[in-house]
């Protein structure tokens, strides 16, 4: 049901084959969806797209500490994060 509402990108993390790591149902599904256009994604619904990303050096366990010992997480997450966390007091204990 989902293929009939939306494409799915996949992003691999680091060091995992996520491929490798998939159902079999799901692999047999990656490979009759997949696309490499991203144009594809602008029309219909249904393909997977297999997004490369360059990874950060940036953890939410390390953001935790950092909080938690009153450090600055400037550039380690998104402004409107950092004041929803500072607002809502989280991590602090």
């Amino acid at each position: 049901e989902l293929f009939g509402l939306a494409h799915i990108v996949l992003v691999a993390r680091p060091g995992v084959d996520a491929e490798a790591a998939l159902a079999p149902a799901l692999a047999e599904a990656l490979a009759a969806r997949r696309t490499g256009d991203p144009g594809l994604l602008s029309r219909g619904a249904g393909r997977i797209y297999r997004q490369v990303v360059t990874p950060q050096p940036i953890s939410a366990t390390r953001i935790r500490e950092l909080v938690r010992a009153r450090q600055p997480i400037t550039g380690m997450a998104p402004r409107a994060v950092i004041e929803y966390i500072e607002f809502h007091n989280l991590y602090r204990n």
